[in-house]
């Protein structure tokens, strides 16, 4: 069995988003999770949490995910900004180095939803 990278889950996710909408179309609706992930660097590891989180039961206009970025170097921030463009709610935000839980504060601060999850990559 072939591992999955980061650019193949996010075909999938794609892919499977097309049977309840328009792939790449933000919803007008509201989350009702927001998801907060603080990183620094790990563009390998992040792949693989965004891929588990859109393969979960919950339809993805339904949660938004917050990419916070706590101070990666110049490559691997890109990277981390390539896996969240062209998903409508991946969300990436970015900070100067302060540590996982200013990372954490970052997303509540920006998160929509009512309800806010907190995972690591």
């Amino acid at each position: 069995m072939r591992e999955r990278t980061g650019s193949d889950a996010a075909a999938s996710r794609r892919t499977s988003a097309a049977g309840r909408g328009r792939p790449g179309v933000a919803s007008p609706v509201e989350p009702l999770v927001s998801v907060v992930i603080p990183v620094r660097g790990r563009p390998g590891e992040l792949a693989c949490c965004l891929y588990f989180l859109f393969d979960q039961t919950l339809p993805e206009e339904e949660f938004e995910v917050l990419v916070c970025d706590d101070g990666s170097t110049p490559e691997d921030a890109a990277r981390i900004q390539r896996l969240c463009a062209g998903e409508p709610n991946v969300h990436y935000l970015r900070q100067d180095p302060k540590g996982p839980a200013a990372a954490r504060n970052l997303g509540v601060r920006h998160a929509k939803a009512p309800v806010i999850a907190f995972t690591d990559s």
